[in-house]
């Protein structure tokens, strides 16, 4: 390394001090205050449209009972006060609800690495490391949503060759409901006898589907709503969106995405996404969801839970590495504040007909791969 690149790295050090204290040493991990842990979520939650309108909260415990905000019941009602009942007969309703659900955090490391001959490139910039830093604000954020809509299990070693979708990390929200709330995923039967747990049950989407299937999106996603949705969230349409893949997309649009979009048709896109509704819901796009996935929910259903205290940073030159690196820690989890307002159709189980009159999938990544 240059006296240069020397010069960059002590700078990349006095930055790290002045956020985190002046205590901070080279190569010392450290634990970072709930205060700055928040400002670390709430930047990843800033660098992406939709983590905005995702809950994310910080939690004291790695293990805990989901609270939520919103009320299933109603406040409103008489007690016959103006008769002259005391005061005290008077019966406050709680709005804030305690699932019996638990949450439960795992440990996730986000290590990253400067190396060497990067700081080189770089010597004498004095952006390098805010730009860097940005960089892995970006990444994190693209990664939480990574596990979030495609986390199956948790693994000892993780295998990002294996599982490039963060498969392996954890489980996300669609595999949560699969795992509590089997009954709002349409197109899976529960098996134990099933490596999966279940066996999956063809949903045909589009015209000649008969009896079993749906003639359009718009008619799928009506029956979820109706059919899967306690009526408290039926009668929550204005926030309630329906989170609808790439491919499902562009089946719907008539194929106006695509690689090869011109100015025009990206902008034809844009209005029919607008204005477009599926079954009375506005779509709703997100980075990292499944090509293939329909969600139904209000997006602050969908909740992202990190522990408050298990946040770890350190920063240290390595030889071994061939340049800094970058070790972040913390416990971890994502849940569904309220599951009778969250619908999900199997990614595996939506078929469309194809040109030859055969019922496939519009993608051929398959939801479950074996632990």
């Amino acid at each position: 390394m240059t006296p240069e690149a020397y010069h960059v790295a002590n700078q990349i050090f006095k930055i790290v001090q002045e956020v985190y204290g002046s205590h901070v040493k080279p190569g010392m991990q450290f634990n970072v205050t709930p205060e700055i842990a928040q400002e670390l979520v709430k930047a990843f939650q800033l660098s992406n449209a939709f983590l905005k309108k995702v809950t994310m909260k910080g939690k004291r415990e790695k293990v805990g009972k989901i609270v939520t905000m919103d009320a299933t019941g109603s406040l409103s009602k008489s007690t016959g006060t103006d008769q002259g009942a005391p005061y005290h007969y008077r019966r406050p309703s709680n709005p804030i609800g305690l699932s019996e659900r638990e949450y439960r955090l795992h440990e996730n490391e986000s290590d990253a690495l400067i190396d060497w001959d990067t700081i080189d490139e770089w010597a004498g910039e004095a952006e390098f490391y805010p730009l860097f830093r940005e960089l892995l604000v970006q990444v994190r954020a693209a990664d939480l949503l990574r596990k979030a809509w495609n986390g199956q299990f948790r693994a000892s070693h993780t295998d990002p060759v294996t599982f490039p979708l963060l498969q392996d990390n954890q489980s996300g929200w669609i595999q949560y409901m699969i795992d509590v709330a089997p009954e709002q995923v349409l197109g899976i039967t529960p098996n134990a006898a099933s490596p999966n747990g279940y066996d999956i049950d063809p949903i045909h989407v589009g015209e000649g589907a008969g009896d079993n299937g749906f003639e359009s999106l718009d008619q799928l996603v009506h029956l979820m709503e109706q059919q899967m949705f306690h009526e408290y969230f039926r009668n929550k349409p204005l926030s309630t969106r329906a989170i609808v893949g790439s491919n499902l997309i562009l089946n719907e649009t008539g194929g106006l995405i695509g690689d090869t979009q011109t100015p025009s048709e990206r902008l034809a896109l844009q209005t029919i996404l607008k204005n477009h509704e599926i079954g009375g819901f506005k779509p709703e796009r997100s980075n990292e969801f499944p090509a293939n996935g329909l969600v139904l929910t209000d997006p602050k259903n969908l909740h992202y839970y990190y522990q408050k205290t298990s946040v770890r940073r350190s920063l240290k030159q390595s030889d071994e590495m061939k340049g800094i690196v970058d070790y972040h820690y913390c416990n971890e989890g994502f849940v569904i504040g309220h599951i009778e307002g969250c619908a999900v159709a199997h990614p595996d189980a939506l078929l469309f007909k194809n040109a030859s009159g055969d019922w496939v999938p519009l993608s051929d990544v398959t939801w479950k791969k074996a632990a």
